[in-house]
């Protein structure tokens, strides 16, 4: 069954927020998954959607899935917080094209 855009986008922003939410958690395997999960989602709506930089979100998910994958590996012992992205959101109708 296809799921309507928006929902499917929606799924895609959620799955990138829970993803963030397991590198602050220091779960590199909860951030894997949900890294890849977004970002099979949101790749179909980049590089922009409703006015937000899909691309920039994209890239930090999968930065974070290869962190992940550098932990586990030990080939690393902590995630880079500091490249936690923010989306910015558009206040006004006319950023959102």
């Amino acid at each position: 069954m296809h799921q309507p855009p928006l929902k499917t986008f929606l799924q895609g922003i959620i799955q990138s927020a829970a993803a963030f939410y397991h590198v602050l958690g220091e779960n590199p395997r909860g951030a894997i998954k949900l890294a890849s999960d977004a970002r099979s989602k949101l790749k179909n709506f980049a590089p922009h959607y409703l006015g937000l930089n899909l691309d920039l979100l994209i890239q930090e998910l999968q930065f974070f899935e290869d962190e992940s994958n550098e932990i586990l590996t030990l080939k690393k012992t902590q995630f880079t917080l500091d490249r936690i992205p923010t989306l910015s959101i558009p206040q006004k109708a006319h950023e959102m094209s």
